[in-house]
């Protein structure tokens, strides 16, 4: 099934017909292929050893894709034309079939991403994950939670699992295709597999814009490039990515009310309502302590004289 799989997928020969990352060609070793429920999918600086120094489109990349329709083969999901993409961090998988965005064919795409991070807070102030371990991924992320949980949902009704799945498990034979799509679709229309938010996580919003194709976009494509023969203005997709600037935004929860905040409010309202403050609650600490010192040190000298006079008074007794 891995050789079916990989097989009948788009080849990335095929598939991208050009690339070039900050104005020079792209090779093979830039992009690593992932197995989806969509297929064979091919990332891009997956592991993040392409960096950036510049913004704007120049220095981003950019793509010819052939959308290859007549390989498309004949299923429920087979609908549209064109294909998907998603910006994702490194440290998490793709999950296209519910993350991606789509492109259709004859448009020249212009796509500026910004980074955004978030740091939030766990129980008992939010609801994040702040640090679980996965079976098959090294970092906690919505999208890998998901795909964990459909391989074991998978493997635990069907003894197997899909190509695209991570894992050790038995990859499903053709007679059990069907049991294991059965399973995705349970989990689509039911609450199983729902994820928490990791609580440290980083987005790529964008903004999109389009431009229709022209047919010398093509002809001058197929003079600079060696291109199939049916390659048309309605079958390719141009695509420039980029981050339009080199800042990013940087959220971070923090508690409303913490406990230092409790006991700033608690003095100030206590020196505001009753005029008590530390000092003045040791002042009066010191004053009591000064009254009950002079209060003993009286009390001392007047038992003294008293019982001076009455022993004054038996000895005198005494002579008469």
């Amino acid at each position: 099934m891995t050789e079916f799989f990989n097989r009948t997928g788009h080849q990335y020969e095929d598939l991208v017909q050009h690339c070039s990352w900050k104005g020079h060609k792209c090779d093979n070793s830039s992009w690593s292929v992932d197995y989806t429920h969509y297929g064979k999918c091919y990332t891009f600086n997956k592991y993040g050893d392409h960096l950036l120094i510049k913004a704007g489109a120049g220095n981003g990349l950019h793509l010819v894709l052939f959308d290859e329709e007549h390989e498309y083969l004949e299923t429920l999901e087979s609908d549209d034309l064109g294909v998907k993409f998603l910006p994702h961090a490194y440290i998490e998988p793709p999950f296209l079939k519910e993350l991606g965005f789509g492109l259709a064919p004859g448009f020249h795409y212009l796509i500026a991403l910004k980074e955004k991070s978030m740091i939030m807070l766990p129980h008992p102030h939010g609801n994040c994950i702040l640090d679980r371990k996965t079976h098959y991924f090294n970092n906690y992320t919505v999208s890998g939670c998901r795909i964990e949980c459909e391989t074991e949902k998978i493997f635990a009704n069907c003894n197997c699992r899909l190509v695209e799945s991570p894992g050790d498990h038995p990859i499903c034979i053709p007679s059990q295709f069907q049991c294991a799509l059965q399973v995705l679709e349970q989990i689509e229309k039911s609450d199983e597999c729902v994820c928490e938010n990791p609580c440290n996580a980083t987005q790529y919003p964008y903004t999109m814009s389009k431009l229709r194709l022209r047919e010398s976009t093509v002809d001058k494509l197929k003079k600079e490039h060696p291109v199939p023969p049916e390659l048309n203005r309605d079958n390719i997709i141009v695509l420039n990515l980029y981050f339009d600037t080199l800042s990013y935004e940087y959220i971070k929860q923090v508690p409303a009310y913490s406990f230092s905040s409790i006991l700033s409010d608690f003095g100030g309202n206590m020196g505001l309502w009753l005029g008590a403050s530390a000092l003045a609650a040791f002042q009066l600490i010191d004053y009591l302590a000064v009254a009950c010192y002079m209060r003993c040190c009286q009390c001392a000298r007047k038992v003294k004289p008293t019982d001076n006079k009455v022993m004054a008074w038996e000895t005198d007794k005494e002579k008469y």
